[in-house]
């Protein structure tokens, strides 16, 4: 039996993924960047004729590399195998909340390429390649002339124009839509093409949504964190300062903590609360939506559908990127890694290393994605270049070379570091714009994040956890819209998972939890004008902690308006936590982030708040 080898576009130089916003920008300034219009044309007519590939064709390369069976591959229609490999237990091929997360998106993406990447931590907006419905490109019958294009990054549509549930058109591949208990939540046989932000309850079979519909304001007010231009709201800059953490030094100690949300209660370090996996859940709810009886939502909400929106591949491809320069960071570093009984200094590359008993390891197939040479892919993905590509944040520059053509790493990893800085640095710069009169080498200041550990699983469908230091305003309708929210953790979960997700179904018997952080430091000092709060200076753990103690409180509310007392969700415990950040003045060096320790006064006696009784962790 042979398999589709995935390669990536082999042949000539690394081409480098570009930032999507700058590549279209170009685009569409033809006269000034002609490259990048010629490029944008076979790309946007490619696409669509990627998109219109039958994925019932009895040309079994045709069909299994159809735009509809390969974003299958990641939910659903299930119970379906790819290229002849069968999916867990009969289900899917899902990897989330395990330590081969990272890497299994790696060759999937392969398959579809090649691509530019969406930075939305950089610029929080949706990209505009993503939010118009017809696009200008080149007129091949009139080289200097253009003509208007259905844009196939803006919707996904069947190519015979049926639903996604129609049994005469689609057959085995139709899908018949997501539902909880009994009651329908999406009809996808209603769906024509992708949406975001626009479908909400009651469904009604005739609103436009049918067709495939993005709010682009929507997506943009979420990305910013807030609803409207004139609120201030206390999340804004959560997005790149997460991203910038990610990012910085000796924030992770093992490949595990970086790698994915699974809770680990051996490892009492309230950094690896966050995740490369947490920001990758936030952006699919802020992409699709969070609330279908509110604001509504989207086919990126749902882990099942969400990589038919071709939203879905550029915001991957970000993800990968963000994975890349870790990569390239942590290669061959001296570390200190600190345990209960001793600390030690050793060289690591951070890949797979420290992980738990009964954790996928960098030798696992990744199913079922396939070399050319017919062996599943497993450690060789840790190299993105044998597929070809890298990142314009990591091709070399001729400046980085030194006179014999190798790389000078010393001042790539410099250069990377100054890049980093420049596009999210965010409460880094506010505290150097305070401290602008001093001449340190590395300022310190104190530094707030909120954990959050919960079970994704618990509700049988998908939440979020709304935290808020400030009460609620009646005038706004979203959650998410409230002026006084600090952040917001969405689980990104399955419904009825037990019954839909191997891999959640063994996540839920061995109670596995997971966890998420939000960065609170931006928001605090925001609150200057509070008599609770005073500037940078006078932030310490006594001062937030009474602060926090009178105005933190925390809202669940599923994906279905449902809204949960937090008494009630199983496993839930919110810690804030008082750090020591030291930034630098110097544009080449990151910022460090250490000595967490719990300001309990915070949460304790809030339902799901953690305590000196309970504990941190």
């Amino acid at each position: 039996m042979s398999h589709f080898p995935i390669t990536g576009i082999q042949g000539g130089n690394k081409a480098p993924r570009r930032n999507v916003d700058e590549w279209f920008a170009e685009a569409r300034q033809p006269m000034k960047h002609p490259v990048a219009a010629i490029q944008l044309s076979p790309f946007l007519r490619g696409l669509k004729l990627f998109q219109d590939a039958d994925p019932l064709d009895t040309n079994s390369r045709i069909r299994e590399l159809s735009y509809y069976r390969i974003a299958g591959i990641h939910g659903w229609p299930q119970n379906l195998p790819w290229d002849d490999v069968p999916p867990n237990e009969g289900l899917n091929f899902c990897v989330h909340g395990q330590t081969t997360f990272p890497t299994w998106h790696r060759p999937y993406l392969a398959l579809y390429e090649r691509l530019p990447y969406w930075d939305y931590a950089s610029r929080p907006a949706i990209c505009e390649i993503a939010s118009l419905e017809s696009v200008d490109i080149l007129d091949t019958a009139k080289p200097d002339g253009t003509v208007p294009f259905i844009n196939p990054m803006y919707s996904y549509r069947l190519a015979t124009g049926s639903t996604f549930d129609d049994v005469d058109a689609m057959k085995k591949l139709a899908i018949q839509g997501i539902s909880t208990e009994g009651k329908m939540v999406i009809t996808s046989g209603q769906v024509k093409g992708t949406s975001r932000y626009v479908i909400k309850l009651p469904i009604d079979p005739k609103a436009p949504w049918v067709e495939g519909i993005s709010d682009k304001r929507a997506v943009t007010n979420a990305f910013k964190g807030h609803a409207w231009p004139d609120v201030k709201n206390k999340a804004s800059g959560t997005i790149a300062e997460n991203v910038y953490r990610l990012l910085t030094e000796d924030y992770f100690e093992s490949w595990s903590a970086f790698a994915t949300t699974k809770y680990y209660d051996e490892s009492p370090d309230a950094r690896r609360w966050l995740s490369f996996e947490n920001l990758h859940n936030m952006a699919h709810v802020w992409s699709g939506g969070g609330d279908i009886s509110k604001e509504g939502v989207g086919h990126m909400s749902f882990l099942e559908l969400s990589a038919f929106d071709p939203i879905f591949w550029l915001h991957h491809n970000f993800i990968d990127m963000i994975l890349a320069i870790w990569q390239t960071e942590t290669k061959n570093k001296l570390v200190l890694l600190s345990h209960y009984e001793f600390s030690s200094l050793t060289l690591s590359s951070f890949w797979f290393d420290n992980l738990e008993p009964g954790d996928p390891n960098a030798t696992d197939p990744l199913l079922q994605f396939y070399t050319a040479d017919e062996q599943p892919f497993t450690n060789d993905i840790k190299d993105w270049t044998v597929f070809n590509y890298t990142y314009d944040i990591l091709a070399p520059k001729p400046s980085q070379m030194k006179p014999d053509g190798s790389l000078d790493e010393e001042k790539h990893l410099a250069d990377l570091a100054a890049e980093i800085n420049k596009r999210y640095s965010t409460s880094c710069s506010e505290v150097l714009s305070a401290r602008s009169m001093r001449a340190e080498a590395a300022p310190q200041s104190p530094h707030y994040i909120i954990n959050v550990t919960y079970d994704k699983h618990a509700l049988k469908e998908l939440y979020s956890i709304h935290l808020f230091a400030g009460p609620l305003d009646l005038a706004y309708d979203s959650d998410r819209a409230q002026p006084n929210r600090l952040g917001t953790v969405f689980t990104f979960s399955r419904f009825n998972p037990a019954e839909t997700c191997a891999s959640c179904k063994g996540q839920i018997n061995q109670g596995d939890l997971s966890t998420g952080q939000i960065p609170i430091m931006g928001a605090m000092t925001k609150d200057v004008e509070d008599p609770f709060v005073a500037d940078a200076d006078g932030m310490d753990p006594d001062r937030i902690g009474r602060y926090l103690e009178r105005f933190l409180v925390w809202k669940i509310v599923t994906l279905t308006g449902r809204e949960v007392q937090p008494g009630d969700v199983p496993g839930l415990k919110i810690t804030v936590f008082a750090g020591r950040a030291e930034h630098s003045h110097a544009t080449d060096h990151l910022s460090a982030y250490s000595i967490y320790k719990p300001v309990f006064r915070a949460t304790a006696g809030k339902p799901g708040g953690a305590s000196e009784e309970l504990g941190a962790y």
